[in-house]
C-alpha cells in the first residue's frame, strides 16, 4: 500500500479537533479508522442525553470498538483522539494537549502524538508545536 495511514489519520483528527476547539472551546474523545481503500471514516461515541458518559467511558467504548475491528481484519488503522495534560518539566505546569494514538496495519511502534493548546481567556485557541513520545516497551 503506497499510502500513509499514519499520516491520512493524523491530518483528519487534527483537523476535526481543531475545529471542535476552535467552535465550542471544549474537546471531547472520539476516534477515526481508516477503511482497506485508504479512506478515513469519523467515529464518535453515541450519547444518550439522558445518561451522559464521562471522558474515560467514551474512550473505553472507541478503544474497544477500534481493537476489534482491527484485530478482525475489518479496518487498516485507527486513531483514538483525546485530551491530556503533559508535563514538559519538572516542577513546571502541565499544558494541554490534543493526544492521538495511532495503529496502522503499515507500520509499527508508532510513536503517540501530542498537540499543545492553549484556550485564552477571550475564547481564542492558540496551537504549539506538535511533538512525539516514543512507547515505553515494558
Amino acid at each position: 500500500m503506497d499510502i500513509n495511514l499514519n499520516q491520512i489519520l493524523i491530518d483528519h483528527c487534527y483537523e476535526y479537533a481543531v475545529d471542535l476547539l476552535d467552535d465550542t472551546g471544549e474537546f471531547y474523545p472520539f476516534a477515526a479508522f481508516t477503511d482497506k481503500s485508504g479512506q478515513v471514516h469519523p467515529l464518535e461515541f453515541e450519547v444518550d442525553k439522558n445518561k451522559i458518559p464521562n471522558n474515560s467511558q467514551v474512550l473505553e467504548a472507541l478503544t474497544a470498538w477500534c481493537t476489534t475491528e482491527f484485530s478482525s481484519g475489518g479496518i487498516t488503522g485507527y486513531a483514538l483522539v483525546f485530551e491530556a495534560a503533559v508535563t514538559l518539566e519538572e516542577g513546571k505546569p502541565s499544558i494541554d494537549t490534543i493526544c492521538m494514538d495511532i495503529t496502522t496495519s503499515d507500520q509499527t511502534d508508532l510513536p503517540i502524538y501530542y498537540f499543545p493548546y492553549e484556550l485564552k481567556s477571550d475564547g481564542k485557541v492558540t496551537y504549539g508545536e506538535a511533538f512525539a513520545v516514543i512507547r515505553d516497551k515494558a
